[in-house]
């Protein structure tokens, strides 16, 4: 195994550590098997969209990534750990898709309303 410096590379050594072709990890990831290929590769890097699905077949986030700000957001970690979009995260918590998105970004802007509506979800 490499030691993982790339998203790419800590896919790669999952699947191979799991015993899985890059067709059953994409469709895993849901994705393609040429995301798969470019990603490993290091010719790609996954969008944001993907990192859930990703960090959920990883079951960790992998070092390469803890820069991204959404990755310091205790509301995306939980939606990534519950594995859903944020469309049903908004949804359950009661809030529109697009303040979700935002808190997401940099965690500013919420009402009071809003904050608590958060604090219930993630449970802080």
């Amino acid at each position: 195994m490499v030691n993982p410096i790339t998203i790419g590379d800590h896919i790669r050594n999952v699947r191979l550590e799991r015993r899985l072709l890059q067709k059953a990890t994409a469709q895993l990831i849901e994705v393609g098997v040429s995301s798969i290929e470019h990603w490993e590769a290091g010719i790609a890097e996954p969008q944001l969209r993907f990192l859930p699905p990703i960090i959920k077949f990883l079951k960790y986030v992998p070092d390469c990534c803890m820069d991204i700000p959404q990755l310091k957001s205790k509301i995306f970690l939980k939606r990534v750990k519950l594995g859903i979009t944020q469309k049903e995260m908004a949804k359950r918590i009661g809030i529109d898709q697009s303040t979700l998105k935002r808190i997401e970004r940099n965690g500013k802007s919420m009402t009071r309303r809003t904050l608590i509506l958060v604090r219930l979800m993630i449970q802080i």
